[in-house]
């Protein structure tokens, strides 16, 4: 049957569309991806802010705390008392999200000590992506070593895609320890806005986890060498974390800062909160200083 003109122009103009669609989804044009973030935004604007989970406590940095103890970075001895009268009242994991800026610390002894004892604290570690650092293989020693080496995903994970890491700033705790690290690099879009979550970076050929995913896996039990990551996303235990191929995940945001439950760290070194308020709970160490996002990433 023969089409009439304006069936033929309608389909021609389908079949443009369709063919200039798939052409700038190919080609990556941004201003597909800038509709595409800025609708992602929009939908937060109109859910607005949720509950976030009880298992998750703040322990802020801020100003008392400062003024009690002094900035960041503390001593090894202050940090180690901070993590003994946390594991004394039964948190289950402590995350520093705040770095630790120096190599040496006084009474670094202390600190070591109690992280080994407790074997549930999680140290942030940085990535760097801008240069090619000389490698400093007593670092290098220690991060495979006490970091998440993944040989089973790595067949199943397509390598090409992954984000690739330069360089490693860690603090300096010896060789002698092991405990969990995680990296703290948050990369975000060309409009300054943090939305997706890198889970793992590649690095001199080894694939390491966000602080995040280290921090569920210790709190769920679930060891390091137990993940699963494909190019679809990441398997911790029962739990799947759905990840684009570059192991990005898309952060679901409860809501603006302040949305988890904050405490003043000089309230905890001070003992003026019932302990009850702490057990059973991953503690992330923060800064005022350094701004967090509130995601759900969480168990």
């Amino acid at each position: 049957m023969a089409l009439n003109n304006r069936t033929k122009l309608n389909l021609f103009i389908g079949l443009f569309l369709t063919a200039l669609t798939s052409l700038l989804m190919i080609t990556g044009i941004p201003i597909l991806e800038s509709i595409e973030e800025k609708i992602y935004d929009y939908r937060f604007n109109i859910r607005g802010k949720i509950r976030p989970p009880e298992d998750i406590l703040i322990a802020d940095i801020d100003d008392k705390s400062i003024e009690r103890f002094g900035r960041w970075s503390w001593n090894g001895g202050k940090v180690a008392e901070l993590i003994e009268i946390l594991n004394t009242a039964g948190v289950k994991v402590v995350v520093f999200d705040t770095p630790f800026i120096f190599r040496e610390y006084e009474n670094r002894a202390a600190l070591m000590n109690v992280i080994k004892k407790y074997k549930n604290v999680i140290i942030p570690v940085l990535f760097d992506f801008s240069f090619d650092k000389k490698r400093n293989d007593a670092e290098l020693s220690l991060i495979q070593k006490n970091v998440f080496i993944h040989t089973i995903g790595q067949k199943r994970f397509d390598s090409s895609q992954s984000l690739f890491a330069k360089g490693v700033l860690m603090p300096f705790f010896g060789n002698g320890i092991n405990l969990p690290f995680g990296h703290v690099n948050g990369l975000v879009e060309r409009d300054g806005v943090l939305r997706k979550e890198p889970m793992i970076f590649e690095y001199n050929s080894n694939f390491y986890p966000s602080i995040t995913l280290q921090a569920v896996a210790l709190f769920l039990n679930i060891p390091i060498d137990e993940i699963l990551f494909t190019s679809e996303g990441i398997n911790l235990g029962e739990r799947f974390i759905p990840t684009d191929r570059k192991g990005r995940f898309l952060i679901n945001y409860y809501g603006p800062g302040q949305t988890f439950r904050y405490v003043s760290i000089s309230d905890i070194m001070e003992k003026t909160i019932k302990p009850e308020t702490l057990r059973g709970k991953i503690i992330l160490i923060k800064s005022d200083l350094i701004d967090i996002k509130e995601s759900a990433v969480t168990p």
